[in-house]
């Protein structure tokens, strides 16, 4: 991936480019993602519940390092820079511009001020802002898993409650349609502060990591020992079917916005 990174396609090959790069993924994920997580997930539902809570946590904790990983990538934009260079050039405070090492203290002050104001205030651009939310329910996510570890509600034997749960959470899908989110052309905005948005984010987050969590310790307890590991497995598949679905259902919703 690293390779194909640096490949230059601004003239040409676009589309032979795209091709071996979705077969690269799908190759990588396949076989060295979900043949291995699937194993591995199978092997650690044979024994108590904090090492397949463990394999969860470090799944839902993965999600964090992307969301800071694009976090830190646009915020070393143009944009951001510009700001920063604009404060360097053209400061009016004369007490400050006097002291060469306080007038570069403040330009420095300035950017980080700036980059505070982006993802704390609500005046993030829009890729940042949908990044932080993310970085929430990633996080969400992670806390929900860890808590799975202590809390067990509902209880071994109550998996229809678990099921009727988790498909309550569905509830969140129009509630979401009706934030604030551009572009539409269908439906209104009937929640227009952005404050909703990253609490709905976060809870989305939180009941995906604990419910998720639950499913995954129960599971394997409910056959006989020789089968476990196969139904630890068969929890890792369904597990990525559900991701794969949503990000179906997600661009099915955005084209009805």
């Amino acid at each position: 991936m690293a390779v194909l990174a640096q490949v230059d396609t601004s003239t040409s090959g676009r589309q032979a480019f795209f091709i071996l790069t979705m077969a690269v993924v799908f190759i990588f994920s396949f076989f060295g993602s979900a043949l291995f997580q699937s194993s591995f997930l199978g092997l650690v539902s044979v024994f108590p519940r904090r090492y397949p809570q463990s394999v969860i946590s470090g799944m839902a904790f993965s999600g964090f390092f992307a969301a800071v990983g694009g976090i830190v990538s646009l915020s070393g934009q143009k944009n951001a820079k510009r700001f920063y260079q604009y404060e360097e050039e053209y400061d009016s405070d004369d007490d400050i511009n006097s002291n060469p090492q306080c007038a570069k203290t403040h330009q420095k002050f300035s950017y980080v001020w700036y980059l505070l104001k982006k993802f704390l205030l609500g005046i993030a651009p829009g890729k940042l802002f949908v990044l932080f939310a993310y970085l929430l329910c990633a996080l969400g996510d992670f806390v929900g898993a860890a808590v799975a570890l202590w809390i067990l509600l509902p209880r071994p034997d109550q998996d229809k409650v678990l099921l009727l749960l988790n498909v309550l959470r569905m509830v969140f899908l129009p509630v979401f349609l009706l934030c604030n989110g551009h572009p539409r052309q269908y439906l209104p905005v009937l929640i227009n502060n952005d404050a909703p948005y990253m609490i709905l984010a976060t809870v989305l987050g939180l009941s995906n990591g604990y419910f998720r969590t639950l499913a995954t310790i129960y599971a394997p307890k409910k056959v006989c020992p020789r089968y476990r590991e196969s139904v630890g497995a068969i929890m890792f598949f369904f597990n990525v079917a559900g991701v794969g679905a949503a990000s179906l259902v997600a661009f099915l919703s955005c084209s009805i916005m």
